[in-house]
């Protein structure tokens, strides 16, 4: 059976674009200016009408991790059309701080807990605080900065709320300063 399917947009561009390797398409649409003769509109109901008063809203498709941000995607409430999809800005760098916060919290007594990363340099003052409120735990954060690897050790119970800026923030790079930091070797 051919029925008719009426709409009121035209499609005016798409862009395909893969992120963390998933495919996904942008459909950008425009007002459909150009009448269609004995075409009933779209919301009229009638037979083979596929219609719907759009309510769009930013779901998350893809959680955040580490290191990649979340995938946001422009879908209808009502039929879950999606139009768009964007990277949510700076969500990696918040879950990275956030699972930071998380190994300071969980970590046994007198533990050292070691963080990792290639791409951040810096901590929010959050995980600063998460680290005041366990001095009995030692952290060793190991990271990259222009091209080499650095690592630092912040000893157990040291005052470390003093040193996130007025901004909230605290890099690894004043961190080094003020606990002797090193160049970590290659081989």
């Amino acid at each position: 059976m051919n029925e008719a399917v009426y709409a009121d947009f035209i499609y005016e561009s798409v862009r395909c674009e893969q992120i963390n390797g998933d495919y996904f398409v942008h459909i950008y649409e425009g007002e459909d200016t150009h009448p269609k003769k004995d075409t009933p509109p779209s919301d009229s109901g009638g037979s083979g009408s596929e219609s719907c008063h759009h309510n769009f809203e930013w779901v998350t498709v893809q959680e955040a991790t580490a290191i990649a941000d979340a995938v946001l995607a422009y879908e209808c409430t009502n039929c879950g059309r999606v139009t768009d999809y964007m990277k949510e800005p700076n969500s990696a760098f918040a879950q990275f701080n956030k699972e930071s916060i998380t190994s300071i919290e969980t970590a046994q007594k007198n533990a050292a807990v070691t963080l990792d990363t290639d791409i951040w340099n810096s901590f929010q003052g959050s995980v600063l605080s998460a680290l005041s409120s366990r001095p009995d735990i030692t952290l060793v954060i190991k990271y990259r900065y222009e091209g080499k690897r650095y690592t630092v050790t912040i000893p157990a119970g040291s005052d470390v709320l003093s040193l996130i800026d007025e901004n909230g923030y605290c890099g690894f790079r004043t961190l080094d300063s003020w606990f002797g930091g090193s160049e970590l070797t290659v081989g």
